[in-house]
């Protein structure tokens, strides 16, 4: 795993949550995925997803306002704002 981090955290990411199931490592990648690249949709949407999944709903809050800020669609905007 330490090898894919190191090329993408967002697939290792992916690989955490979805094959082995594992929210906490999952979490952390995409963590590790928005600092490497801040307000990218995927690791945004994924860090919403996995923090309300665990019951983070401020952090899932904070994330899907961050989103929101950044979506160039106004309907976009406005069902991330009223999740």
């Amino acid at each position: 795993l330490e090898i894919l981090f190191a090329v993408s955290p967002q697939h290792v990411g992916d690989l955490c949550e979805r094959t082995l199931r594992d929210p906490v490592r999952a979490t952390a990648a995409y963590l590790e995925a928005d600092r490497a690249e801040p307000d990218h949709p995927v690791a945004l949407g994924a860090l919403a997803r996995l923090y309300g999944a665990t019951g983070a709903y401020a952090r899932a809050i904070e994330v899907l306002r961050r989103r929101a800020a950044i979506a160039t669609v106004a309907r976009a905007r406005a069902e991330l704002y009223h999740r």
